[in-house]
């Protein structure tokens, strides 16, 4: 064998073992991006938060409006997923908004997850512009503070409830139609 013909067959060897490795590199970057798509699509389906054993609701119970203002009556579930003890509450009010009756702020003593605990205001608001009426619980555990704040929009609660629930049923669909993409 000629020392040509050698020199040929090393380098086309050569180019063989390079063209190998590039598609070898080339499949192990397909791999990795799969592989970080799949984990960003996971992102996308956890959409829960660390949460304490508290959870709180606002509700309206009834409305009443004059030409200037209007009285509400709103009420506040507290609940919890275990025992609780010395839970305060505190309703925060926007300006232009005053307490007609109920307590702004109290302590529950025991809160179970058998028995939700209900606490009612009345307000009266001056104009009939949107504001926001925040509800707050919190409690402590050694080395441990959790809480749950609840807000109601004043004009605007049953129109933003509807686009949550169009929002939550969108969000399910569209992670329903991407595990069966997956799985397939």
């Amino acid at each position: 064998m000629s020392g040509t013909t050698l020199r040929m067959l090393i380098s086309f060897g050569s180019f063989l073992a390079i063209f190998w490795a590039a598609q070898h590199v080339a499949k192990q970057n397909i791999e990795s991006e799969k592989e970080l798509a799949m984990h960003d699509m996971a992102k996308i389906y956890h959409t829960d938060k660390v949460r304490g054993p508290l959870n709180s609701e606002i509700t309206l119970l009834s409305t009443a409006a004059t030409a200037h203002e209007q009285v509400m009556v709103l009420q506040a579930t507290v609940s919890s997923e275990k025992e609780v003890r010395d839970v305060k509450v505190r309703w925060m009010l926007p300006p232009n908004m005053t307490l007609v009756s109920g307590s702004q702020e109290m302590t529950i003593p025991e809160l179970s997850p058998t028995q939700p605990y209900k606490v009612q205001i009345t307000v009266e608001q001056k104009g009939f512009d949107n504001k926001q009426i925040h509800f707050i619980a919190s409690s402590e555990q050694p080395g441990l503070k959790f809480s749950s704040v609840s807000q109601y929009n004043t004009t605007d609660q049953e129109f933003l409830q509807q686009q949550k629930e169009m929002v939550i049923k969108s969000l399910g669909d569209k992670q329903k139609s991407k595990r069966a993409n997956i799985i397939h």
